[in-house]
């Protein structure tokens, strides 16, 4: 039986060729839970520009619901075309939280909606920040948000 996507063997091991391009594109190994879009459907074009990675549940559910494929906007955190947060922005959020702020809050602060705070939360978005730095106090003072 013939594959949708183009194999690459190296040594003893066959990999999908989309997916070490994905790692190139990221500079990263995939998790487990990343999958690999072809955004125009054909599995055998592996351009760059026609490759996303998303969640496997996002990628099960667009299929499972016959849409379009989504636009390279898919991609995570700051290869993101459209992204407003970067990683260390996601560390700050990460103490915000810890500190009992409030989603709305660190939102507002951040220029993005409490619903993409909660999303950070709950490990849906940005969960490939692995090692996300945490904001520190100095002298024993609370961490405050800096005046704009």
């Amino acid at each position: 039986m013939k594959s949708r996507y183009r194999k690459i063997r190296i040594g003893n091991k066959t990999f999908d060729e989309h997916r070490l391009v994905m790692e190139q594109i990221l500079g990263r190994p995939l998790t487990g839970n990343e999958t690999v879009h072809h955004l125009n459907g054909d599995g055998l074009d592996n351009s760059p520009e026609n490759l996303c990675v998303m969640p496997q549940w996002t990628h099960a559910k667009l299929h499972s619901a016959g849409r379009v494929p989504l636009p390279p906007a898919a991609l995570y955190g700051v290869k993101n075309p459209a992204h407003k947060l970067t990683e260390k922005d996601i560390g700050l959020i990460d103490t915000y939280l810890k500190l009992g702020y409030s989603t709305k809050r660190i939102g507002g602060k951040f220029g993005v909606s409490d619903w993409v705070i909660r999303k950070i939360r709950d490990g849906i978005n940005w969960s490939h920040v692995t090692k996300r730095p945490l904001a520190k106090k100095s002298n024993g003072q609370k961490l405050e948000f800096a005046e704009s």
